[in-house]
């Protein structure tokens, strides 16, 4: 074992007769982005003269469905002619084939580029002494022999919805629930950040989008850029008859920080009000659709297996669980934090990928995931649930839940427990 060793007890499914021109959407598009651009330009040099500034940010959130107010120094005929044209736009870029409108930002990535999560494995990472028997235990105690996506299904269960909060969204102050109240009969002491939380009016945690029931997970992810950091919440509830929201357990993590727990504090980069979730950040805990279509996830991404060992983490977690028979006292059971990768000597060519799965598989190739929860079931990583969010099915035609499964848990390598990349 290396010495970052420390194991701790503690076309919206579109109509085939709607299907446009790339050629005439293009020409379409050129001429309203000029007069969009033209409007922006004037209503920018307005804002200039009124004292109002905008800032550019390099990488910006994927777009939402909410429409939010533009600036208020704008007369109705200003207004109504950028709505009309944008809306337009906006129609022929999602009828666009992918082709036709690559992104026009790379996918936003919090957190400093030497973060643990941003930075990919060498192709002669240490492989741990015990990675063939690790990864023996996880094809004889999971339900599926590869890694399934959650949440690929028609009522998304299982998915996290991710959320970004703006201006005008609402704040709440987060309650702890009594333990009896929650489904995994626990409540952890809340972020402090928790007490004043902007959280999208309409957000959903994980639901059964067919009947509406949240799941036992009830997960979700709260981007406030303006603030400046991501919150992951834990069997989060609203209650629409006194507008609240609670929550069992919660994360924090500062977007321009290393991402890392706070108590990891020989890092330059590390941020002391980052906590939560045993160490893991809420923005690797599920792909986003964004990064799917702009071809790449540049990140460790979170998995989950159907045991951990007991109490056990590694980094870059800092504790383990305990769910009774549920958790395994057999040593070669992975501790939470075990990071694996397919094996750089595989192929991706040569397998049967669809395009979405062949990203994830880049991605699980280069950067590995990271073992942070037990699944009750199959080797899994979630996908962002973009029914609850309000979207719609998005992940129709693009991923499905075994769209791995020419992937093996075979085909992957236990980097040495505790390995951290070189900075």
């Amino acid at each position: 074992m290396g010495a970052g060793l420390q194991i701790r007890d503690d076309c919206t499914d579109i109509d085939a007769g709607s299907c446009h021109n790339p050629v005439r959407s293009r020409g379409l598009l050129s001429t309203l982005g000029g007069f969009v651009l033209g409007v922006t330009r004037k209503l920018a040099l307005r804002s200039q003269h009124s004292g109002t500034t905008t800032e550019l940010r390099k990488e910006t959130p994927p777009s939402r469905p909410r429409v939010r107010r533009g600036p208020k120094r704008i007369n109705k005929l200003e207004g109504l002619a950028v709505l009309g044209s944008i809306s337009l736009a906006v129609y022929l870029l999602v009828t666009a084939t992918p082709t036709d409108s690559p992104p026009a930002t790379a996918p936003y990535r919090p957190f400093t580029a030497s973060s643990y999560w941003n930075t990919p494995l060498p192709k002669d990472a240490p492989v741990d002494p015990l990675s063939p028997e690790i990864i023996n235990f996880l094809r004889a105690t999971n339900t599926t022999d590869y890694i399934s996506l959650s949440g690929a299904t028609a009522h998304g269960t299982w998915g996290r919805p991710i959320y970004w909060a703006e201006d005008g969204d609402p704040t709440y102050r987060v309650r702890s629930p009594h333990p009896a109240e929650t489904e995994c009969g626990c409540a952890q002491v809340l972020p402090r950040q928790f007490a004043n939380l902007r959280i999208p009016k309409g957000a959903q945690p994980d639901i059964n989008a067919a009947t509406g029931m949240v799941s036992g997970d009830g997960a979700m992810t709260v981007f406030d850029l303006e603030n400046g950091y991501v919150a992951g919440l834990f069997e989060a509830l609203y209650d629409s008859r006194t507008d609240t929201w609670s929550a069992a357990g919660g994360s924090i993590h500062y977007l321009d920080s290393n991402g890392l727990d706070g108590s990891w504090d020989r890092f330059a980069d590390s941020d002391p009000r980052n906590e939560g979730h045993r160490g893991v950040p809420a923005s690797v805990m599920a792909i986003r659709l964004d990064e799917i279509q702009a071809g790449g996830i540049d990140h460790v991404l979170e998995m989950f297996v159907n045991e951990t060992r007991r109490s056990a983490a590694v980094f870059p977690m800092l504790g383990g669980e305990d769910k009774g028979p549920k958790s395994s006292d057999h040593p070669y059971a992975p501790p939470e934090g075990t990071r694996i990768r397919i094996k750089p000597s595989v192929n991706l060519d040569a397998l049967a990928l669809s395009p979405g799965a062949r990203v994830i598989a880049e991605s699980l190739q280069r950067y590995g995931a990271v073992i942070g929860d037990m699944s009750g079931g199959p080797a899994s990583i979630k996908l962002e649930h973009t029914l609850a969010e309000g979207r719609g099915d998005l992940w129709a035609g693009v991923l499905t839940a075994d769209a791995l499964e020419s992937i093996p848990l075979g085909s992957f390598e236990v980097i040495e427990l505790g390995f951290q990349p070189p900075r």
